[in-house]
């Protein structure tokens, strides 16, 4: 297993700190929001292991390929 460390979480979660920003400048209810987002993130990153499981070994290089174009699409 790979070693996550402080520096990769905080890269991938800037755009949660723009989001909670943008919450302060609008008139968000902060709770749905929380358990909207959260139930969202929650159900696409269980689904993104269970393919991952399911095509590790076959696609290897390509998924990390496909991936990062991902990450980079999204900016």
């Amino acid at each position: 297993m790979r070693r996550i460390t402080v520096k990769k979480a905080a890269a991938t979660s800037i755009d949660a700190l723009a989001v909670g920003i943008t919450f302060a400048f609008l008139n968000v209810n902060i709770f749905t929001a929380v358990v909207v987002i959260g139930t969202v993130t929650f159900i696409l990153s269980m689904a993104g292991v269970k393919a991952g499981n399911r095509f590790r070994m076959k696609y290897k290089a390509k998924a990390e390929i496909a991936g990062g174009a991902v990450l980079i699409f999204l900016g």
